[in-house]
C-alpha cells in the first residue's frame, strides 16, 4: 500500500517538475518589461496588443521623380506636376518676341557704313614760309612740266587763274582760292584744298595719296565734265565738306580705298550710281 502511494507521489513530482520547468522556460522567451522584469502571459499579451495597435510614426515616403520611359507610358499626377513645373520655368509661347529691326535700306548704307570709314582729317595747311603765293596767272602749256622741289606748297590766290595742260608735279598742297583749270596731269603729293576757287577738270588727271583726300572741296566749286581723280593711298578721292545740291559731275572718280566720294566723312553715293572694284584694283564711282 505505501509503495503504491509513494509511486503516485513520485509521478506528480515528476509531473510537476516537467511543468514549472516548461512554464520557466516560456517565461524566458518573452519581452520584459520596462523595469527588465518578466510580466506573466496576460500582461505580456496586453502589451504586445497596444504595441501593435500604436505603431511608431513614420515619415511619408518620397515619390522619386519620374523617369522618361514612365512620364511617356503612363500620365500620373507627379508627371502633371513636373510638366506644371516645367510649363512654369519655360517661357511660354504666349510671349511674343521682340521686334527685329529690318535690315537697312541703301539710302540709310552711307550713314550705318560711316563706322567703319577711319577718321578723315583736313589738309593742314602749310607754314607761311612754305606757301608760295600765285599773285599773277600761270599756265603750263601742253607738252610742258612744272615740277615743285620737296617742301614747296602753292595756293592760287583770289582772282588769280592756273590753267594746267601739261604737267604739274609737287611733293605738297595746292591750295585753290582763285580759279585751276586742269586737262593735262596734276600730280601732287598732298593733294588739292579747293577752298573757296573754282575748279575745273575737263580733261587728263588729277592724283594723290593723301588720306585727307586728292580734292577737298571746303567752300569752293566744282566743275567736273571729264579726266579723273585718282586717290592711289587710303583716303578717298573726292572729300565733300557738305551735301551736294545734285550730281552733275561726269569725271571718273576712283580710289584704293572702298569709299571714292565721302560728304562729311560718311561715304556717298548717288542717286543712278554704285561703287564697283574694277581690275585694276580701284574701286570707281560708276553710273548704274
Amino acid at each position: 500500500m505505501w509503495k503504491r502511494i509513494l509511486a503516485v507521489y513520485a509521478v506528480f513530482c515528476l509531473i510537476f517538475c516537467v511543468t514549472m520547468s516548461v512554464l520557466s522556460e516560456t517565461a524566458s522567451a518573452e519581452p520584459t518589461d520596462s523595469t527588465g522584469s518578466s510580466s506573466d502571459p496576460g500582461s505580456s499579451d496586453s502589451s504586445g496588443s497596444e504595441e501593435e495597435s500604436s505603431p511608431t510614426p513614420e515619415e511619408p515616403p518620397i515619390d522619386p521623380p519620374p523617369s522618361s520611359e514612365d512620364s511617356s507610358s503612363e500620365p500620373s499626377s507627379s508627371d502633371s506636376t513636373s510638366s506644371e513645373w516645367e510649363s512654369s520655368s519655360e517661357p511660354s509661347s504666349d510671349i511674343e518676341d521682340p521686334p527685329i529691326d529690318p535690315p537697312s535700306s541703301s539710302e540709310d548704307s552711307s550713314s550705318s557704313s560711316s563706322s567703319v570709314v577711319p577718321p578723315i582729317t583736313p589738309p593742314a595747311l602749310p607754314a607761311r614760309d612754305e606757301l608760295v603765293d600765285f599773285d599773277q596767272s600761270l599756265s603750263i602749256a601742253s607738252g610742258k612740266t612744272l615740277e615743285l622741289g620737296s617742301g614747296v606748297s602753292i595756293s592760287v590766290a583770289d582772282g588769280m587763274s592756273m590753267t594746267v595742260n601739261g604737267t604739274l608735279e609737287m611733293s605738297r598742297l595746292l591750295v585753290n582760292n582763285g580759279s585751276l583749270r586742269v586737262s593735262g596731269s596734276a600730280a601732287l603729293g598732298e593733294g588739292l584744298l579747293n577752298d573757296s576757287g573754282t575748279l575745273s577738270l575737263t580733261g587728263g588727271e588729277i592724283r594723290s595719296g593723301s588720306s585727307s583726300g586728292t580734292v577737298w572741296n571746303e567752300g569752293g566749286t566744282l566743275r567736273l565734265t571729264g579726266g579723273t581723280i585718282t586717290n592711289t593711298g587710303s583716303g578717298p578721292a573726292l572729300y565733300l565738306s557738305s551735301a551736294p545740291s545734285g550730281w552733275e559731275h561726269t569725271s571718273v572718280i576712283r580710289s584704293r580705298s572702298e569709299y571714292p566720294v565721302l560728304v562729311g566723312g560718311v561715304p556717298y553715293v548717288p542717286d543712278g550710281y554704285e561703287i564697283a572694284q574694277s581690275g585694276d584694283g580701284y574701286y570707281y564711282l560708276s553710273r548704274i
